[in-house]
């Protein structure tokens, strides 16, 4: 099995390789895994990519997520299991399924967590003491080998080894559960019967099993996902586009799978169970077809069922979806301290907002039952369907996993629109994880890694500043990014708790802000309200700008500071509440307006404006 692993695996791989490969097999397997990197011959971009990605797996909240997502899929295949035992009644036909299946599959996932913690203590183990790679033979080679040897790639690999560590624990708890469920149901509910199966399972089962386990961490391979990696394979470049693809998309089919277009393919299967009753099938073959009916529906059902549980909970005001369509109103809805896709409780008075959307793999039904509560809300009938399909692709598509092919889409459609961030993004992204959550726990503010210079010419600078702003300390150096009110903008989370959430957890919650009326008001008036553009419009130039400098664009923003400050006292003035929400709105922007034309005329004041001014008036001439 090893040499035909090796000879089907490995190209150009000499019988003189093949003969010391399985030599090393045998005398020394510790040193197995290193030797067969050597074979591979990994070139100098396949060590850049590895390094790369476990860069972009360092992070504590990426392994947080993976748990959660981990020991979620269990509990869903509870549901479904139990949901399986009622379909079987109500379908008619053959019984197939037997009662305390449930329960067998819950004894079985506790038992094999308990056995499964051994193999989790050793794996940590070999983490922490650099131990050599294990080689599995059912698994690709490239794989396991990975690109980078000796000491110095299994320490590069500590994040990807950490979350194999956690599958691993999750393959044996999901495999036991899988098992006892299966020998029960084999058993027709005889208790010894199924303890016989248990501790001797036949061939069948133990397919049926390893499958599970697979299935149940979201690492089953499935035809689009392997014609993706070949592709890949093949043109390296895509590795930054899709630098994972197999787990996200299982994630991304099984999510589909639980949502009311799961009936459709549970119909179908439906359907051809029916038709072989019709036919006179032999029993094997109806049991057979009403085991995949019953499968294909319970996956939907159980969804369903969540989804309409969370509508009515986000009807109630328990979550939160997207938010408004409007990129403005979104924003100044987040100084208040709301967060999107949020579950809201009520704490000392205050409501707290506890992000949901990392908690896969029911995160996306979360979502799109919290938009379906929102759509309603939506104060312009254009933005009914634009929150409807946005709640789409927002709940299929904006997952860390899969911003790789998101932000890639946005900038092939709009690359004026989108290079300099998409560019500074990847760029970005070479400093690990791990750091960057670091940066964030111990600076709480927004740092501002937008460009001075316009152009392409800005693009070397925001991937400069967007670097620095992941690095601790140094991320202080940037100036804070302000709101369309001129207010500083600060992450989630406060004070010391506040940053270690940052930095461990996935989701981190944040409370509602005291004295931020003003920002609740222009949502509730749709009065959008942006930063200025740092792109200043010559008067009499037909519309040639300038770019303005840092002192001179916190010109613009001390005066909207300014102005928001007086209007918090305002707004709560008798004569202003009793105003309409038109005469708010428009008094509101008044204010704004007034003081940023102030604010331009003290720029035209200054000398340095008004020389490069003349500058850019005359390089257009």
């Amino acid at each position: 099995a090893f040499l035909r692993a090796m000879f089907r695996q490995i190209p150009d791989l000499t019988e003189g390789q093949a003969s010391s490969l399985v030599r090393i097999m045998r005398e020394d397997p510790g040193s197995l895994a290193d030797a067969l990197h050597t074979a591979l011959n990994p070139s100098r971009a396949d060590k850049l990519i590895e390094l790369w990605k476990n860069g972009l797996l360092s992070g504590v909240p990426t392994h947080v997520a993976n748990t959660i997502g981990n020991v979620g899929e269990q509990i869903l295949r509870l549901g479904e299991t139990a949901t399986g035992g009622v379909l079987d009644k109500l379908l008619g036909g053959p019984s197939i399924r037997v009662g305390g299946e449930t329960r067998m599959e819950l004894a079985g996932g506790l038992k094999g967590a308990a056995k499964a913690l051994t193999r989790l203590g050793q794996d940590l183990h070999d983490i922490v003491t650099l131990a050599p790679d294990k080689i599995d033979l059912s698994q690709p080679i490239e794989h396991q080998t990975r690109a980078i040897g000796g000491k110095t790639g299994r320490a590069v690999r500590i994040p990807m080894r950490f979350l194999q560590a956690g599958d691993n624990f999750m393959k044996g708890s999901g495999g036991e559960a899988e098992l006892y469920k299966l020998a029960w149901r084999q058993a027709k509910g005889d208790k010894a019967a199924a303890l016989r199966l248990i501790e001797n399972p036949d061939k069948a089962l133990l397919y049926q099993v390893a499958k599970s386990r697979q299935e149940r961490t979201y690492q089953d391979p499935n035809e689009w996902a392997q014609n993706l990696v070949n592709l890949r394979s093949r043109h390296k470049w895509l590795h930054v586009v899709a630098p994972f693809i197999q787990t996200p998309s299982n994630i991304l089919r099984i999510s589909v799978q639980r949502s009311p277009v799961g009936f459709v393919d549970g119909v179908r299967a439906w359907r051809r169970f029916r038709a072989a009753m019709a036919e006179g099938a032999d029993t094997e073959t109806i049991a057979r077809l009403k085991g995949e009916a019953v499968d294909k529906l319970a996956r939907p059902v159980v969804g369903t069922v969540l989804l309409g549980t969370f509508y009515a909970l986000a009807k109630a005001g328990g979550m939160t979806g997207s938010g408004p369509v409007d990129d403005r109103q979104r924003n100044l809805l987040r100084e208040t301290g709301w967060q999107p896709y949020s579950f809201v409780v009520e704490v000392g008075g205050k409501k707290v907002y506890v992000p949901f959307n990392r908690f896969e793999p029911a995160s996306s039904l979360f979502g799109f039952a919290a938009d379906a509560a929102e759509i309603s809300k939506e104060k312009k009938e254009g933005d009914l369907f634009n929150k409807a399909l946005g709640s789409v692709m927002q709940n299929l598509t904006s997952k860390t996993y899969l911003r790789g092919l998101a932000d890639a889409a946005a900038f092939v459609n709009d690359p004026q629109r989108f290079a300099s961030t998409y560019i500074s993004g990847l760029a970005g992204s070479v400093v690990p994880n791990i750091v960057r959550k670091a940066a964030q726990a111990i600076d709480p503010t927004v740092r501002d890694t937008r460009h001075q210079k316009g152009g392409i010419a800005g693009v070397p600078e925001r991937i400069g500043k967007t670097i620095l702003a992941g690095v601790p300390l140094a991320s202080t150096l940037l100036p804070a990014r302000r709101s369309g009110t001129g207010e500083v903008i600060e992450r989630s989370g406060e004070g010391a708790l506040g940053g270690l959430a940052r930095f461990v957890s996935p989701s981190v919650p944040s409370s509602e802000r005291a004295g931020r009326e003003l920002e609740a008001l222009l949502v509730d008036i749709d009065a959008g309200l942006g930063a200025p553009s740092r792109d200043f419009a010559i008067p009499g130039s037909k519309g040639r700008k300038v770019r303005l400098e840092p002192q001179e664009y916190d010109i613009l923003q001390d005066a909207d500071k300014k102005t928001t400050e007086r209007l918090r006292g305002l707004i709560k003035t008798p004569g202003f509440e009793k105003m309409t929400p038109e005469r708010q709105r428009e008094y509101i922007r008044h204010a704004y307006d007034e003081a940023r034309s102030a604010a331009r005329r003290r720029l035209y004041s200054m000398p340095a404006f008004r020389r490069r001014a003349r500058t850019t008036l005359e390089a257009g001439a």
